[in-house]
């Protein structure tokens, strides 16, 4: 019973606190279980600091150790259950209010509920609610918070007082998130290496239960190391991670439901990308399509933010990065069997629409050449890959970029790449099986010829034989595809050609015997086929095809007969289908 703040309350209160200081030490354990229950429930709902202290002071000794042995010995304690439960009562009297979350004397109270929390019981029927409220209460001390996190408490509450009672799930979610709520000052390294700890036993169980509420849990302690910035120092089991992104979103394929995790992976899985050491590699096509899958969610909800703000889209290494594995995937999307591909594919469409309003809002202009580069580059090739459209606005822009800034030497091959990809839209409407029109003769024509000019130019032969790399290229295996093997690019590569050679030898008209056609077919053979071997000409390589191009056949005879593999149908016509 408790009574009004008079003088008799003070002197009930002191009686009470009497009655606690009283007991005998060497009294039985069942004994000073009795008077800390008859404190607790004569103070709890009270607010008075000082008797809070005296609590802790002078807490029954024979008791706390006694609370030790259950930790230690688990079960095998006589009324271990009834012990275990007094605990949480105790810590749950104590972190009722904000009297003991500074003090070092209360520091030992939390240490072993962190631990007793870890023993798998069945204790479903104590109603945890008033002990969530303390933990709430417990980890406004900064400190406090990184021991619960550190012991992965959130995790260990689930399973012991959560798992099996839907009634206070809300409360539950409400609790983890005040938990990792974090500030970084607080971390340490010792820290880094608890949470990887606390991660792979999250991941572990989920993947041998498939109990969701487990990704949620994940995902919470992810979203606070990503926003602490630290996710990139961490060291975690990520092939496990990538079995959970799949199953996380193969469900979401399957289900057709909005995911809200959905949105949270494309960052996490940026900072795991950008971890160096490199911890993670993109090996095969099914890494490859889910990753840029949610690289491209990404970028689409960055550049809707974009195009709502009028601001620029910022190529930074970032940004940059995320583009060129999108690229790749475009690349091999015709390799692609994966059970992803069509959720892949929409949102490269959503990504591409997006772009192409950015173009048509001119907001590329302002943007630094090598920028408006990348950013063509990726949206000429998504078009093709994707088997979109241009519009009559896209086209201004792609050829306002090649005449007015892909104009020098050093860039020709640049250009010409870029435009190979874009010249087979004339070609399906202009070559039928009878005839080739002039207007389609000049545009092969003068493409073979800057061809050689590029493959033979001062610039682009010095910097080839020199560095092995070409100009805006040189850092991307470092700094862009740091994360992609090796190995799997060249398959990937090694499957376009193979695919581009069987996929165009079937277009190509059967009927089409021109002559002009069939000697521009054998020069064009014979330039890719050098430059397949060679990658760039010499002197007298130039002036050699530049004859041919000019009218003078002199030695066409000399083209080997692996030739056709390289015919400029196949070569141009082929970008419409497999992206190269």
């Amino acid at each position: 019973m408790s009574y009004p703040n008079t003088d008799v309350a003070i002197e009930a209160d002191q009686t009470a606190i009497d009655r606690y200081t009283n007991i005998d030490p060497l009294s039985d354990v069942s004994i000073q279980m009795e008077a800390v229950r008859r404190f607790i429930s004569w103070f709890k709902n009270k607010n008075n600091p000082k008797v809070d202290g005296i609590f802790i002071d002078r807490f029954p000794k024979k008791l706390y150790k006694e609370f030790v042995r259950i930790k230690d010995d688990g079960n095998t304690v006589e009324g271990y259950s009834e012990k275990r439960i007094l605990f949480f009562d105790v810590f749950t009297y104590i972190f009722r209010n904000d009297h003991m979350i500074w003090e070092s004397e209360a520091q030992p109270f939390i240490n072993l509920f962190l631990r007793l929390i870890q023993t798998r019981d069945d204790i479903s029927a104590y109603n945890p609610e008033s002990l969530m409220s303390s933990i709430i209460i417990c980890v406004l001390n900064p400190s406090n918070k990184v021991s619960f996190i550190k012991y992965n408490c959130m995790y260990h509450f689930y399973h012991n007082l959560i798992k099996e009672s839907t009634i206070l799930t809300n409360e539950f979610w409400k609790m983890c998130a005040e938990v990792y709520e974090l500030d970084i000052s607080h971390t340490s390294l010792y820290f880094r290496k608890k949470i990887t700890y606390c991660l792979d036993q999250i991941m572990t169980t989920f993947l041998t239960t498939r109990n969701d509420d487990m990704t949620s849990l994940l995902f919470m302690v992810l979203e606070m190391l990503h926003l602490l910035k630290l996710l990139v120092h961490i060291r975690f089991d990520l092939n496990s991670f990538f079995s959970i992104t799949d199953s996380i979103i193969n469900n979401h394929i399957n289900i057709q439901e909005d995911c809200p995790i959905i949105d949270q992976l494309p960052k996490i899985w940026i900072d795991i990308l950008n971890q160096n050491p490199i911890t993670f590699q993109i090996d095969d096509i099914h890494k490859l399509t889910l990753l840029s899958g949610l690289l491209s969610i990404d970028m689409f909800h960055h550049l809707s933010d974009v195009l709502v703000s009028g601001r620029m889209f910022e190529a930074t290494m970032n940004n940059s990065k995320k583009l060129y594995i999108i690229y790749l995937v475009l690349i091999s999307l015709n390799q692609n069997n994966s059970y992803a591909k069509s959720w892949l594919v929409q949102w490269l469409t959503y990504l591409h629409q997006n772009f192409q309003e950015y173009l048509t809002a001119d907001l590329i202009l302002v943007h630094p050449f090598e920028h408006q580069f990348l950013i063509l580059q990726y949206y000429i090739k998504s078009y093709s890959a994707l088997e979109l459209e241009l519009s009559s606005r896209d086209y201004q822009v792609i050829y306002g970029f090649l005449d007015r800034r892909l104009i020098y030497p050093a860039l020709g091959l640049h250009r010409l790449y870029l435009i190979s990809q874009i010249l087979n839209e004339t070609f399906d409407r202009d070559l039928s099986d009878e005839f080739y029109p002039p207007n389609f003769s000049m545009k092969i024509l003068e493409f073979m010829k800057d061809l050689i000019l590029a493959l033979s130019g001062d610039m682009y032969n010095q910097k080839l034989r020199t560095e092995k790399q070409l100009f805006m290229y040189e850092f991307i295996k470092i700094n862009c595809l740091s994360n992609i093997n090796v190995d799997f690019v060249r398959s990937i590569f090694s499957r376009c050609r193979s695919d581009l050679t069987g996929n165009s030898r079937d277009w190509i008209p059967q009927k089409l015997g021109l002559s002009e056609y069939k000697i521009h077919n054998h020069i064009f053979g014979f330039i890719l086929n050098n430059f397949n071997i060679l990658t760039y000409f010499e002197k007298h390589d130039r002036d050699h095809f530049m004859k041919w191009c000019a009218g003078n056949y002199t030695n066409l005879s000399e083209i080997p007969n692996n030739h056709e593999q390289f015919g400029v149908l196949t070569a141009l016509r082929g970008v419409s289908y497999i992206p190269r």
